[in-house]
This record gives C-alpha cells, sequence and structure tokens, in this order.
C-alpha cells in the first residue's frame, strides 16, 4: 500500500481499514474508538470548532488551513491520524455524529477537493465528558509545537475540570489526574503546569519543593535555632564544616572532596528531593538519595579513600501535613 495516496482517490470504496492504522495513543484515558473506520458525509457532522473543543486554547487560524490544505493537495499521508467523530445523542436529528477532533483537517480537505463530499473518520465509542475532553486534550498536545501553548492546553483542562468539581482542588489530586490522563508528562513540564494551576485557583500544596533562595526563606522565617545551617559551600563555625544544599548527592561529594583537599575540613549536605509523582513518594526518594551516598562512600573507600569528608545533615522538610516545617527530617 502506497504511503501517499492522491486525495481525489480516498472516496467510499477505498480500503480505509487496510490503510489507516487505529488511534492508540488515547488508551490510557479509558476510551475506545470502533475497530473501523466510517465514511461520513461533511454535512452529517457538527464540526464547527466552537468553545465546546475544550482541548484547544487557540484555533486554527486560515494560513494553517491553507498549508494543510496544500499538503491534501500533494496526496494523503496515511501514516497521520484520521479525523475522529462521535455519535451526536442530544436529539439533533440534523446531525449524525459531532466532530472530536481534525477540525483542521476537515476545512483543509474541502478546500484542497471541493467536490470531495465525505471522509473517512474513527468513531470514538460513547464516554463521559471528561473523558472526551481529554481526547480532545491529548490529540492537540501532539500537534501543538509551542511548549508554552501546550502547558497552556493542560492548565486550561485543569482549571475547567476543577471548576466542574471532577477533580478536587488539592495538591494530590492534581497531580494524580494529570499522571494518568499523561503518563508520559515530563517532570519539568508537569511541574510548571501544576504550579500555574495552583497558583491560578490557590490550591492548598501538600508538597514543598525546594531552590537556594527558598531555603534562604525558610533559615530567616520558620528553621528552628537547632535546624539551621550553611549552604553553598560557606564554612559553618558552628560545625567546623562547609554546608551544601542539593536535589541530589552526587555534586556535594565532588565539592566535599575538593574543599577536603583545600582544607582539610569536612563537608555537609542538606538533601531534599521532587514532590511525589508516578515514580515514588518522599520516603522512596529519600532512600535513593542515602543509597546514593553509601554507594559513593563505598566506591571511594575502595579506591583506597581513607577519610569520606561528607556527611547527610538531614533532609528538608516536604510534607506540610505530615512533617514539622521547623526542623530538618533525619537521614
Amino acid at each position: 500500500m502506497k504511503s501517499i495516496i492522491p486525495l481525489q482517490e480516498i472516496n467510499q470504496d477505498f480500503p480505509a481499514k487496510e490503510t489507516f492504522i487505529l488511534p492508540a495513543k488515547y488508551q490510557t484515558l479509558g476510551v475506545e474508538f470502533e475497530n473501523d473506520p466510517v465514511w461520513i458525509e461533511f454535512d452529517n457532522i457538527r464540526s464547527l470548532d466552537d468553545d465546546k473543543n475544550i482541548g484547544r486554547t487557540i484555533e486554527h487560524d486560515q494560513l494553517e488551513i491553507q498549508a494543510l490544505a496544500n499538503s491534501f493537495s500533494a496526496g494523503v499521508q496515511t501514516w497521520q491520524e484520521l479525523p475522529a467523530v462521535i455519535k451526536n445523542t442530544d436529539g439533533e436529528i440534523r446531525f449524525t455524529h459531532d466532530q472530536v477532533f481534525g477540525y483542521g483537517r476537515v476545512q483543509a480537505i474541502m478546500i484542497a477537493n471541493s467536490n470531495q463530499k465525505g471522509y473517512w473518520f474513527w468513531v470514538l465509542k460513547p464516554c463521559s465528558e471528561t473523558e472526551l475532553s481529554w481526547v480532545k486534550v491529548l490529540e492537540n498536545l501532539d500537534i501543538t509545537p509551542e511548549f508554552k501553548q501546550r502547558e497552556k492546553l493542560l492548565v486550561q483542562q485543569m482549571n475547567d475540570l476543577i471548576h466542574k468539581g471532577l477533580v478536587a482542588n488539592t495538591d494530590e489530586s492534581i497531580r494524580n489526574h494529570i499522571l494518568e490522563k499523561v503518563p508520559h508528562i515530563g517532570k519539568k513540564v508537569l511541574g510548571d503546569v501544576t504550579n500555574t494551576i495552583f497558583e491560578t485557583l490557590g490550591t492548598p500544596r501538600r508538597y514543598v519543593t525546594w531552590g537556594p533562595a527558598k531555603i534562604n526563606q525558610w533559615l530567616k522565617q520558620d528553621a528552628d535555632d537547632n535546624a539551621k545551617f550553611l549552604h553553598g559551600g560557606k564554612f559553618d563555625t558552628v560545625r567546623d564544616m562547609y554546608g551544601f544544599a542539593a536535589r541530589n548527592v552526587m555534586d556535594p561529594v565532588i565539592n566535599s572532596i575538593k574543599k577536603y583537599h583545600e582544607t582539610g575540613k569536612d563537608s555537609y549536605v542538606v538533601l531534599h528531593v521532587e514532590a511525589p509523582n508516578k515514580s515514588g513518594n518522599l520516603k522512596t526518594f529519600r532512600e535513593n538519595q542515602i543509597n546514593q551516598y553509601r554507594e559513593y562512600r563505598s566506591m571511594f573507600t575502595k579506591l583506597g579513600m581513607k577519610h569520606f569528608p561528607l556527611h547527610i545533615l538531614g533532609f528538608m522538610y516536604q510534607d506540610t501535613e505530615g512533617e514539622d516545617k521547623r526542623h530538618l527530617v533525619a537521614a
């Protein structure tokens, strides 16, 4: 089968089932498509890309539509996803289906071939409003190149679900819902999206994450005197050691060895970890850091180092519900 086929050859008799691949990326949402694509006349589809398509933050502009039309004029790329519809159940007998995604593609096909009266569509089986909205979001995440625009899609989606009461406005509920629906999301994107949601909606945050400036604020405002420490390689005269704070133990290991070589003084580190996610919880992440510390100490000892100059002072508190924010968490 050719991978690019003239648009004029895509008609009711075209072997669509054997040519186009059933969408698979929506399986994490728990939705299903009918096994075979269906030829549907355009006049039978309600397809205006209006505010019901909450999976988009902006509509296609006409330059984008024309670019798509030019692409279709050159031939249909069979590896590209077909547009999708869902059966209309709201009593509007004029339309048999509502469009789910592929709005721009349908408009482009109409421009590329004015004689084209219909096309092949995947038919989404009945699902909830929330599931339907996530289908649209996932589809548009893949075709939206701008990084910030993709983040905006997720923020808009979550804000809508929270306002409708479909997702609780809590740190854990928001994170877990996003991870359930978009399991491949990167840590940075997840952090940026959740932070924007939290700030917009005033979401109570259970888990705290740390950076140098925020640690300084904590040391000045909340830390108990016994918990106070120095970081950034500064010398702590009380403990007679150099201090570091880090999200991983590797950098402090290297820095402590350099300090020991230069001054003969040991160093300590206060560790912090990422917020709980699909990879693990605070306990798991902290244990991983401790195990990594032990591995480095063992490795350098085997290499002949008689004294390992780094000590773990503790962890920053991160669970606002289960940990005392005045103190470090024991390692």
